[in-house]
């Protein structure tokens, strides 16, 4: 198997991916993705992973993915995450001896502290720059959010996992520039478009993210409110209008 792509097993903690993201940093993305067995949706994420083994890793020059399988029950997820969340604040990482009996309990499937419940993904492109997707997510965009990320790791562009993703950003009251595609969007528009956002990079001063959505729009946001919004890929318009320059 190409060393850029494994499958591992037994449980890891949140930052057990630091090594290998600070040896990759500037030059790659890294993938880690939790399937669950309990997840019939988890079919097109293992398309994907099917597709990298029989070759498609070598085409994506840029990425490291890890892999493993969960059995924890999706209907428990809520649960799950509740309870990891009060024992971090209770007891902070978890103890070293603790951890190595969950390694060899856990042995023949892959649990992660980052995504508890045991159903999801993380994207990182960088050590501290990681698009995380947890639990009840659109398994569809899974391959077009991997692709998309690679195809932008060298630009100013991130990406956001879908609707949920954008409302979770703007109800934190973040402040980007969102620009909002459809499945339908045509990929040499949109190709044109981020050659077009490239040529202000350093100008602009927020964040730019792409969006699957409902309609092909741009909005500037600022602490989670709408500023100024332009109906198709009119970038250079929308700029005028900011004080983002």
């Amino acid at each position: 198997m190409n060393k850029r792509l494994q499958k591992i097993n037994g449980n890891l903690g949140e930052n057990d991916f630091t090594k290998i993201l600070k040896q990759i940093e500037g030059r790659g993305v890294l993938l880690v993705v939790v399937l669950n067995r309990n997840c019939p949706d988890c079919e097109k994420i293992q398309l994907f992973i099917n597709s990298l083994q029989e070759g498609l890793i070598k085409k994506l020059a840029n990425l490291v993915c890890f892999y493993g399988y969960s059995e924890q029950p999706l209907d428990q997820a809520d649960d799950i995450i509740k309870a990891y969340e009060i024992q971090k604040r209770k007891a902070g990482k978890s103890d070293g001896e603790d951890k190595k009996k969950k390694q060899l309990t856990d042995s023949n499937i892959f649990t992660w502290d980052l995504i508890p419940e045991g159903h999801g993904y993380a994207i990182y492109t960088g050590p501290t720059d990681c698009m995380l997707v947890r639990t009840d997510f659109d398994h569809s965009e899974f391959a077009s959010n991997v692709i998309d990320t690679i195809r932008r790791f060298a630009s100013s562009i991130r990406t956001l996992p879908g609707l949920a993703a954008k409302k979770k950003f703007l109800e934190n009251k973040g402040t980007a520039i969102i620009v909002e595609t459809t499945g339908a969007s045509a990929a040499s528009k949109v190709s044109a478009l981020e050659q077009e956002i490239a040529q202000y990079k350093g100008k602009i001063k927020v964040p730019i993210y792409f969006c699957k959505g409902l309609g092909e729009e741009i909005t500037y946001f600022q602490n989670g409110q709408a500023i100024a919004k332009v109906k198709g890929f009119k970038f250079s318009k929308l700029i005028k209008e900011l004080p983002v320059g």
